[in-house]
């Protein structure tokens, strides 16, 4: 199994560079950068194409709303020329509040990310694209010479998971357990895959990562850290499927020992023979030390685990 990282954008560019930076000599296969409220990504992934040299690295996530499918395409081939086939490019339609609270209508966002990759990928492969749709209406065509790009989509349920199967190369599941991606991921990605004549794509898993071994301190760890995940609605349904639709959507016990990564050697092992089982093909470590980002001694005794 792949074992990568996830990175919260940091305020600077120099700052992205630097974590990319440890990460590579860290021995990371992917380094991911979400950067909804931070820098802009593709102005950052620049910089990291070219400060780095063999390290894979990807956006986790680029939000759909806020940029047209030509533009974001453009900004994919100009990143994946500078890092010589090692960009992934991931996409999310990210969470209403979040999007409504900008002045953009979040509308039937799985039907909205499939116009959006369609675009995407039409123009990453073929360098033109005609295309009418309900959220989408493009007709263009590119000069740029054409790139191998994946694209990996951010899922939460079955509906997005079932887009991703029909036309992504990859997806980036969040905050689940492997009992969550064995029964939900994975059957609508892989029948949806079947059903279009492709292969299921590839199951890079974003998962809370913590050095603690105590159960109490890695609980108490990941509510300071990620306390308001459990109350996003996208994430309470993953939450309800732990602890019943009758118990409350929060981190507690039950749901930390599922989702979030921690303990011993032993129980690192178990955790992540459960998540290959479950169809996961890369585990994505989100830690939850304070300043992981900017001590190289965290991500190497991170990456050490596996």
């Amino acid at each position: 199994m792949k074992i990568s990282l996830q990175v919260q954008m940091p305020t600077t560019i120099g700052e992205a560079v630097t974590t990319a930076r440890y990460a590579e000599e860290a021995g990371f296969d992917t380094v991911w950068f979400s950067a909804a409220r931070t820098a802009d990504p593709f102005v950052a992934l620049t910089a990291v194409a070219a400060a780095t040299s063999h390290i894979d690295f990807g956006s986790a996530i680029v939000t759909t709303w806020f940029r047209h499918p030509v533009s974001t395409s453009q900004a994919a081939v100009g990143v994946q020329e500078l890092a010589e086939g090692r960009f992934k490019l991931g996409l999310g339609v990210s969470h209403q509040a979040f999007v409504s609270a900008l002045g953009i209508d979040y509308v039937r966002p799985a039907a909205a990310m499939t116009e959006y990759a369609t675009i995407v990928r039409a123009l990453l492969e073929e360098g033109a694209v005609e295309f009418h749709g309900t959220h989408y209406s493009t007709t263009f065509e590119s000069p740029l010479p054409r790139r191998d790009v994946p694209i990996y989509l951010a899922v939460v349920g079955g509906r997005m998971s079932a887009v991703a199967g029909r036309i992504a190369d990859g997806i980036l599941p969040v905050y689940m357990g492997p009992q969550y991606v064995a029964a939900t991921v994975m059957p609508a990605l892989a029948g949806a895959a079947l059903e279009s004549g492709r292969a299921t794509p590839h199951v890079a898993l974003l998962a809370p990562t913590s050095l603690l071994t105590d159960p109490d301190d890695a609980l108490a760890q990941v509510r300071e850290q990620m306390g308001s995940v459990p109350k996003v609605p996208a994430f309470a349904k993953v939450f309800d499927a732990i602890v019943g639709a009758d118990g409350p959507a929060e981190w507690n016990r039950a749901t930390a020992d599922e989702i979030v990564v921690y303990g011993d050697a032993e129980r690192i092992a178990e955790r992540t023979a459960a998540y290959e089982e479950a169809g996961v093909d890369e585990l994505v470590l989100m830690p939850l030390e304070p300043g992981a980002f900017s001590d190289p001694k965290i991500l190497r005794r991170l990456r050490s685990l596996w």
